[in-house]
């Protein structure tokens, strides 16, 4: 499947995977063995491997579903088929959901037409983590632009609401930072439970 483009400027304000291609000089094409696409993947400290012939992307592979397969097997017999076609533009969240709904863990990556690298579920692990506070579990302010971004452009209205715990420091500095953060925690469930994200 191959994204869309993203409609207007939005996409300048919105995360995007570009700077966790890893990029490749390495792929397979659908005749070649699973034996080489293993030499492959191990030589190259690769997860994952394009299935790439004629300038397009036919499939991709990972190393764990050839375990067990016969060496000698094509590629094309073994090959993931349903893939999204990344581009270094994509939204990081819209890979995210792809990689959560389709259980994949490695996505092709393409610019004007050519193959640039690869995008690995564990290349977004660290990049979604930074998108949601540990201590409370709501997200940072990047998401609520992200999301805020995406309504607008749907055409709907958004209203945005701040809270502020008043004195919020002094019950901190006088109760110690393990209640203040389960108070901060507690507060931002009653927020979640309450909010439609």
């Amino acid at each position: 499947m191959e994204l869309p483009r993203p409609k207007g400027g939005r996409d300048s304000y919105m995360r995007t995977i570009q700077h966790l291609i890893r990029p490749i000089r390495v792929w397979v094409n659908p005749d070649h063995t699973v034996e080489t696409a293993l030499v492959l993947m191990r030589g190259h400290q690769l997860q994952g491997l394009p299935v790439y012939e004629g300038g397009q992307i036919w499939g991709i592979l990972v190393a764990e579903q050839l375990l067990g397969v016969d060496p000698n097997t094509p590629v094309r017999a073994v090959m993931t088929t349903e893939l999204l076609i990344a581009e270094p533009q994509t939204p990081l969240r819209v890979v995210a959901e792809w990689f959560q709904r389709h259980r994949q863990t490695v996505l092709p990556v393409v610019e004007e037409g050519r193959l640039v690298g690869i995008i690995t579920v564990y290349d977004l692990l660290s990049e979604i983590g930074r998108s949601y506070d540990p201590m409370t579990g709501l997200p940072w302010s990047d998401h609520l632009r992200e999301w805020s971004i995406e309504r607008l452009a749907e055409g709907n209205e958004i209203t945005v609401i701040f809270f502020d715990l008043d004195n919020f420091g002094v019950f901190n500095k006088r109760y110690g930072h393990l209640v203040g953060d389960e108070v901060l925690r507690r507060v931002a469930q009653l927020l979640l439970n309450e909010i439609d994200p």
